[in-house]
């Protein structure tokens, strides 16, 4: 089957004519969406970044010939997905809290060496963390997600690995502690450590402020610890503090670290970030992608989203839930093409799928063809012309905002073709870290003019190899693309 010129037999039903030709505009449109949950997103009421902990056994707490007896025994904890803030909750991110609840200010609310807008709030009591978080929609991590999300699949001792000074990237300053050689007498601004980043993406979380969990603090809670999902004890007389401060010394900024503090009492060295639940998995039979609710998502799902494309009124085919229907609804119908929503129901994605924009021109050309398709019914043609006409303005929409999009893997070698985009001409590297955050390649793309580089041929190659030439082993890593003064990370899985 040619794709500019579709030939169907007559004898083919119109239900796998309809799949497959929608398979084959699917092929052309060059989208990618996975089914797991999205590995960051932005939340809402907040405008918080957050980051994706994935559902898993780890290991909290160190050996008891190593550590505080608080600390100990080291244990697994079998955690369920959750997002963390990227960054502490920053001043300017509390101000608006106040502002829409009347919460009274935190101490050294007025200190102009604490309260700049992109530094962490600090003054605040364990009641104050709660009541933002209850704010936002969020909650307080729990001291095992706080520990985890720190230390990683490891773990580590600090969220960059297992030396406080070690090399990252050609830095060994990976955190905010006490005295000035970091470049900061107290406080910093939020993210100003990239390298000491955790393996899940969050900053932050050695140094800078200490921060208030949700649970009740027990010196002895680790000798009878649940495995499932830990909360602590169900009282005590103070609430738990993580990830030391700006006036704190490196081993009391180690991620396994427990301290505590009444929750009426606050410091200029305390401040917290939030967490909060992944959303539930669909219902049996009520997927979002499948629009009519029939049971199954097929042909008449895609024509409920285009006949209301682009619709601010439209009562279905908003699929994403993000106010109105557009290519992303189109994107994850086609995912979940021809599933059954009646049997295991999939994970509602958090994010907009990353769409392949080099792909737009031969869109447009394939719909114009298949407008005129034999066999098909007025109304999926008039659904075809209408993405047609889309499609083509939005090809001519401007690029506003350089981004940083999901690689492409090969999967069966260890390798990927790395996407972007520039708003602005810029000299452009993609560097490439293994978990513990060592820096293993640099790709120097050169001097690049605005443009869309996500065709696979114009995208960023990596070979899977490090800067030995040695072939990197499967697992996770990370990308980084600095665009002049932008830079954005993602996190990436290769497999051999």
């Amino acid at each position: 089957m040619e794709n500019d010129n579709p030939r169907w037999s007559t004898s083919m039903n119109e239900t796998m004519k309809n799949r497959l030709l929608w398979w084959g505009l699917m092929l052309l449109l060059g989208v990618q969406q996975s089914i797991a949950r999205d590995t960051e997103m932005i939340h809402e009421k907040d405008n918080a970044r957050m980051h994706l902990v994935p559902a898993g056994e780890y290991i909290m707490g160190t050996p008891e010939e190593v550590s505080r007896s608080d600390e100990s025994p080291a244990h697994a904890v079998r955690l369920d997905p959750f997002y963390l803030d990227q960054f502490e909750v920053t001043n300017a991110q509390y101000e608006q809290f106040m502002a829409e609840t009347d919460h009274p200010a935190p101490l050294f609310w007025e200190d102009l060496q604490l309260n700049q807008p992109d530094y962490p709030v600090v003054g605040v009591t364990w009641d104050d963390a709660k009541a933002y978080a209850d704010w936002a929609g969020k909650r307080l991590p729990t001291e095992a997600e706080w520990e985890i999300a720190a230390r990683g699949s490891d773990p580590r001792e600090f969220p960059w690995g297992n030396a406080f000074d070690e090399d990252v990237d050609g830095e060994t300053i990976h955190a905010n502690i006490a005295g000035d050689v970091d470049g900061f007498e107290l406080t910093a601004p939020v993210g100003s450590f990239p390298t000491g980043a955790s393996e899940f993406g969050v900053h932050d979380m050695a140094g800078n402020v200490m921060e208030w969990v949700a649970d009740w603090y027990d010196p002895e809670y680790y000798k009878e610890s649940p495995v499932a999902n830990p909360t602590g004890p169900i009282s005590g007389l103070g609430r738990v503090l993580r990830g030391g401060s700006w006036g704190d010394m490196p081993d009391e900024v180690r991620s396994a670290k427990r301290r505590s503090l009444l929750a009426n009492l606050a410091d200029r060295t305390i401040g917290f970030r939030c967490a909060l639940d992944t959303p539930e998995e669909p219902t049996q039979g009520n997927a979002p992608w499948d629009v009519d609710n029939n049971g199954t998502v097929n042909i008449l799902d895609l024509v409920l989203v285009g006949s209301n494309f682009g619709n601010p009124n439209a009562t279905a085919g908003d699929v994403d839930g993000n106010g109105r229907v557009d290519i992303f609804d189109l994107v994850l119908v086609a995912n979940h093409f021809g599933e059954r929503t009646d049997a295991s129901p999939q994970v509602r994605s958090l994010q907009a799928p990353a769409l392949n924009f080099d792909a737009l021109p031969r869109l447009h050309a394939a719909l114009a063809a298949l407008e005129s398709a034999p066999h098909l019914s007025a109304e999926i043609r008039r659904v075809f012309e209408h993405l047609r006409r889309w499609v083509a303005n939005y090809h001519a929409r401007p690029i506003t905002r350089t981004q940083l999009f999901a690689n492409y893997p090969n999967p069966f070698n260890p390798e990927t073709w790395i996407p972007f985009q520039l708003a602005h001409a810029a000299e452009v590297t993609i560097q490439i870290y293994d978990v513990t955050g060592k820096r293993i390649r640099q790709l120097n793309l050169g001097d690049l003019e605005p443009g869309i580089y996500t065709m696979r041929e114009q995208s960023a190659y990596w070979n899977g190899r490090d800067a030995s030439g040695d072939a990197v082993a499967s697992g996770i890593y990370f990308y980084r693309l600095r665009a002049g003064a932008f830079q954005a990370t993602r996190r990436m899985l290769l497999l051999k």
